[in-house]
């Protein structure tokens, strides 16, 4: 299989032709459009121009995503051999789907396996041991799964539900060397094993950590070194929904990062060197994804609506004069450049029967040459296609994350605003359980009317409608919390304004 999948100009081909981009498309191309415009696109002798094409959001795709995913015409090939996976957001109802082609998915898990292998993630006869969820459609466990087969790896499926007590034991009996999960549910296992006798806490010899989803914070990492030896080296997977999984954190020492951001703050006593702080960095294949990176600006300056579309931005000059009109021009986004932060947008080269096209990922990160640390992994022939994307976070506009998810931050909005709440100021909050403690708990605050308008039923009713939002589960009730205020001031408020804050990190 060739480490690529589609090129630049065959992506944007059909993303012309297709409902997510062209909202006078009623349904994606079948396979017969698909090939008559990929034959078309061959004979283009144009370079594509990628920054010609409109932005697109979440928002913009889950509109046609929800219309096409409720077609039930025979004639709707969205439905059709379709890879299903739901996104972060929470609603309290049904999940959002996002769909892939099932072979497109199949070829990109195979080449995330290589990916690992190049990077040194994986190596002959690791034994890796998984705790990511499955069921109520998440699909992360099979993912993991078949990734680690095809980097290598021998691997134990134990999932979310499995005990802490019982993922201690198979690691010791088994002689598991590698943890992968959620962050969360790393942090969880790494306490488990922390609680245990001595004897038995030796017995288990992990040298890799892999986690995905959030994070984890330099305290959580502090504490891994703690329990299971500054020798074990931690690394990471990236992907999405929309994207699929599509770059790998290579594996470090539990502190490196922390040293390295030290090693900036005092070499470099300015703005960009503080922004590093915390930062993860992620090896992608240019032959796989496009990356841009662009000045936050282009959010608002720029069209990413639907209604401003690929196809506008590319009318051919028959239409041009049939319509005695020409084109309408999309604005250009504004660059970065490199190493300078920005909002990452994705354009896959994985993806064509539902082609991913400059996506606002909401990440915030900037984009690197492969650094020599790394060049010295990566077999040779392989090096001139890696570059390193640098995030450093959510852009708070978007999204946060807690315990593997993220949470859309209109749409919570817009949950707690209901007015059968009669919710009258809300905050969220993200804090460690204990000061000592690498676990994240979530806090909603919620100030509700006084007096008789008020019954305790409607309190409960409110209750289990956020913890739906939330999707809370056994495994991560503990870390959760809602909290009734009396006053207003119990909110922590900004310092200037004395504004309640709708949001609180006090763990990133």
């Amino acid at each position: 299989m060739k480490p690529g999948a589609y090129s630049l100009n065959e992506v944007l081909a059909v993303a012309r032709i297709h409902p997510f981009y062209n909202p006078a498309v009623q349904y994606p191309p079948d396979e017969e459009g698909i090939r008559a415009v990929l034959e078309s696109a061959a004979k283009e002798q144009s370079a594509p121009d990628l920054g010609r094409v409109p932005l697109t959001t979440k928002k913009d795709l889950y509109k046609t995503i929800e219309r096409l995913a409720g077609d039930a015409s025979p004639d709707n090939t969205y439905r059709r051999s379709a890879y299903l996976s739901i996104t972060g957001g929470g609603s309290g109802g049904l999940p959002m789907l996002f769909a892939t082609d099932a072979a497109e998915n199949r070829a990109q898990r195979a080449r995330m396996g290589n990916l690992i292998r190049n990077c040194r993630l994986i190596g002959p006869g690791d034994w890796v041991l998984t705790t990511h969820a499955s069921g109520h459609f998440y699909r992360s466990l099979d993912l993991t799964l078949e990734i680690l087969g095809n980097a290598g790896a021998s691997v134990l499926s134990a999932g979310h539900n499995m005990e802490p007590a019982e993922v201690a034991a198979a690691l010791a009996h088994y002689r598991v060397n590698v943890l992968t999960g959620d962050g969360s549910q790393v942090v969880r296992i790494v306490r488990h094993i922390a609680s245990l006798p001595a004897d038995e806490r030796h017995r288990i010899r992990l040298t890799k950590i892999i986690y995905t989803s959030e994070p984890l914070t330099p305290s959580q990492r502090a504490y891994i070194a703690d329990v299971l030896g500054p020798g074990v080296a931690i690394g990471s997977m990236l992907g999405s929904s929309e994207a699929g999984p599509w770059a790998v954190g290579p594996l470090r020492a539990p502190l490196e990062a922390t040293a390295e951001e030290a090693e900036q703050k005092q070499q470099h006593e300015d703005a960009s060197a503080a922004a590093d702080a915390g930062a993860t960095d992620f090896v992608f294949d240019t032959r796989t994804m496009v990356i841009e990176i662009l000045d936050p600006s282009s959010l608002s300056s720029s069209s990413s609506s639907t209604t401003t579309t690929t196809a506008a931005a590319s009318a051919s000059a028959s239409e041009a004069n049939r319509t005695s009109q020409q084109p309408v021009p999309v604005p250009v986004p504004e660059p970065v450049p490199e190493g300078t932060p920005g909002i990452v947008v994705q354009t896959s080269l994985q993806r064509l029967k539902n082609p991913l096209v400059r996506y606002v990922s909401g990440d915030v990160g900037s984009r690197h040459p492969l650094p020599a640390s790394l060049a010295a992994v990566v077999p040779e022939g392989e090096r001139e296609h890696m570059r390193v994307l640098r995030l450093r976070g959510r852009d708070r506009r978007f999204s946060f994350k807690w315990y593997g998810a993220y949470f859309e931050f209109d749409r919570l909005a817009a949950f707690l605003r209901a007015p059968e709440w009669g919710i009258l100021q809300w905050q969220v909050v993200l804090a460690s359980v204990e000061a000592s403690s690498p676990e994240v708990a979530l806090e909603i605050r919620l100030l509700l009317p006084s007096g008789p308008a008020r019954h305790g039923a409607a309190e409960s009713e409110l209750v289990r409608a956020i913890e739906t939002f939330f999707f809370v589960q056994a495994e991560s009730r503990h870390l959760f919390r809602i909290k009734f205020l009396k006053d207003i001031t119990e909110f922590e408020r900004s310092c200037t304004g004395g504004k309640v804050m709708n949001f609180v990190d006090k763990v990133h």
